[in-house]
């Protein structure tokens, strides 16, 4: 049984790259078509260049557009939430729940609060690195 090792294996893909690196060479400065070749291979890098940065563009609006709705729920939900608050009697520091029967659970209202935290962290992450 033979084994193979890393270095054999690493060597033929080195001789392979080299050999497909000099036809490539070969292929853009032939001297008769090569400017031809040039100015085509430029102005497909140049398209798909400008393809890419609008796709990034659209998606980083998107996602910008997103957290700014999530924030303004968050903050609307916090906002009313905390009016609900104010309302409900308190006893003894807590929230007496059964008072008002429309109020979510302590458990649900902290998942919303680390909630709108995690969105504010992601837009503040998105709209600083411009």
């Amino acid at each position: 049984m033979e084994y193979r090792t890393q270095r054999m294996d690493t060597t033929w893909m080195k001789w392979l790259a080299s050999v497909a690196l000099g036809a490539l060479a070969m292929y853009i400065s032939d001297p008769s078509v090569g400017r031809q070749r040039r100015a085509l291979l430029k102005d497909k890098i140049t398209h798909y260049q400008s393809r890419t940065q609008k796709l990034f563009s659209s998606r980083v609006r998107d996602v910008r557009n997103r957290i700014s709705g999530l924030q303004a729920e968050a903050s609307k939900f916090l906002a009313t939430r905390k009016a609900e608050l104010g309302n409900s009697p308190v006893i003894e520091g807590s929230i007496d729940v059964s008072a008002n029967p429309e109020l979510p659970p302590p458990s649900k209202a902290a998942g919303w609060v680390a909630g709108a935290v995690a969105v504010g962290v992601l837009t503040w992450l998105v709209t600083s690195r411009r």
